[in-house]
């Protein structure tokens, strides 16, 4: 019998495993302030980027410079990557749903999501996607 999410809610309360308001309100907290600080970064790095400019000199010169932008890029791109993730939590916390895995929809847990407010998963579920992807690596 699969079981409505208040009831699994209730469940979880009288098993002393739900999350009380004031926890949740902490990490939304944590995850804005985090949100906040990666989007003032990106702001700051436009602002303060140099114009790409040929770059003059040997070639190892030009190899460091594109060394060097693919760096950049793959910084932005992790940045942008969080910051969805973040945007998830975000979500989850509005529909009520956040602490709750996404795989088999059991808690996640408190000292988890304290370590990373952005999971997801449980971590037995986070382990078997794990393993499944590393078989395939």
């Amino acid at each position: 019998m699969k079981l409505t999410r208040a009831e699994n809610n209730l469940a979880l309360y009288h098993r002393g495993e739900s999350m009380k308001s004031t926890e949740v309100q902490a990490l939304r907290e944590i995850l804005l302030a985090e949100k906040s600080a990666l989007i003032n970064e990106s702001l700051k790095n436009l602002f303060t980027e140099e114009v790409s400019v040929e770059v003059r000199g040997d070639s190892a010169d030009k190899v460091a410079s594109e060394q060097n932008q693919d760096l950049e890029v793959k910084f932005k791109e992790r940045q942008r990557l969080k910051v969805q993730e973040i945007d998830g939590a975000l979500a989850r916390i509005a529909n009520a749903s956040f602490g709750e895995c996404l795989s088999c929809s059991e808690p996640i847990g408190l000292k988890r999501l304290q370590a990373r407010p952005t999971a997801k998963y449980c971590i037995d579920c986070m382990e078997n996607l794990d393993q499944r992807n590393t078989k395939y690596i």
